[in-house]
């Protein structure tokens, strides 16, 4: 299996994918605290600075551990609704902005690798996690070789379930997981089609 290397990145065109650092955690801790976020979430509460700081370590410790995880999502041309908590000063082109993540989990309850991703507020609606998703799923079954990504989604997350299908993945069933119901999608390589490539 082909392993990540710190150094390298991935790039859509409009997003930078990196590996995430501590330095990430307060942009981080101001997108967990939002519940519009929180709400899809295993832990749908908002998150304070000391548990964003759990989760930030959590997300290092599955890169240490597999050579993978979740990428930090940069846009390379920001345009934030002013009012928005992360915006200190309008970005250029020339700085690309942290809005979220994205990337492939290993999941022991599901025995498989997980897609997820998190995305500001103030960046949705823009086809910015299907982009990321795209790519992330090129990067699993192309150089990682990985026979299944999974992804699971709250019924009520409308969005999500039209990027998992856009996708291409198709839904399973439902689990219970976290003492809540998701939908599983899953993908496997060979029903992948050069649309979605």
């Amino acid at each position: 299996m082909t392993r990540w290397t710190p150094d390298q990145t991935l790039e859509t065109p409009r997003l930078i994918l990196r590996s995430p650092t501590p330095a990430d955690l307060p942009t981080l801790a101001k997108i967990y605290a939002h519940p519009a976020v929180a709400q899809y979430r295993s832990n749908s509460n908002p998150l304070d600075l000391k548990q964003s700081e759990t989760a930030l370590d959590i997300i290092l410790a599955h890169w240490s551990d597999h050579g993978f995880g979740r990428w930090m999502l940069l846009c390379k041309n920001s345009h934030l609704d002013k009012n928005s908590p992360l915006d200190k000063a309008e970005p250029t082109q020339s700085e690309p902005q942290l809005i979220g993540h994205a990337g492939l989990e290993i999941s022991p309850n599901l025995q498989t690798v997980e897609l997820n991703y998190l995305i500001a507020q103030s960046h949705w609606g823009q086809g910015l996690a299907t982009e990321a998703s795209r790519e992330i799923l090129r990067y699993g079954f192309e150089l990682l070789q990985l026979p299944r990504i999974a992804a699971l989604i709250s019924p009520d997350n409308k969005a999500s379930i039209r990027v998992a299908q856009k996708l291409g993945m198709a839904y399973r069933n439902d689990v219970l997981l976290y003492d809540k119901m998701w939908r599983y999608y899953s993908l496997r390589p060979s029903t992948r089609s050069p649309a979605q490539a």
